[in-house]
């Protein structure tokens, strides 16, 4: 792998401030409290077997969002916030712009069912822990 000369400048002054921060035991303490902040954040999988264009706000652990084969989400959000939560769209669906899917909680699940299309602005919300929102299949919402 060969880098142009931009790249090698970015590279140089990548290593220079990782030198400064390392040195500084200031600046090595906030850069360790930032990280601590980020992983705070939790973790999300995200299985996309379609094609999606997701604004995601997810914070919490072990969460799961899929998007079946041949699936199209276009300009969708996807709100969690707690943990073990799934968001699931099965194959052949299609999700129009300015739709939403939103958790707040725990152990909670969205499951959209294959053959299933939205057009514009639908929104589904589950804000209690343990609760399911779950669609059957050929369903058309528009």
């Amino acid at each position: 792998m060969y880098l142009n000369r931009e790249e090698c400048e970015n590279v140089k002054i990548k290593q220079h401030i990782k030198k400064v921060i390392f040195e500084s035991h200031f600046l090595y303490h906030i850069a360790k409290q930032i990280q601590s902040l980020l992983r705070k954040r939790g973790t999300v999988l995200i299985e996309n077997h379609g094609l999606a264009r997701l604004h995601k706000d997810i914070i919490g652990a072990n969460n799961i969002v899929r998007i079946g084969k041949e699936s199209t989400l276009y300009d969708t959000k996807i709100l969690i916030h707690g943990n073990n939560n799934k968001i699931e769209f099965g194959e052949n669906v299609f999700v129009g712009p300015d739709c939403s899917f939103w958790i707040e909680g725990n152990n909670c699940e969205i499951y959209i069912g294959n053959k299933t299309s939205f057009t514009m602005g639908v929104h589904f919300c589950v804000q209690e822990d343990g609760m399911s929102i779950r669609t059957g299949g050929g369903l058309y919402v528009f």
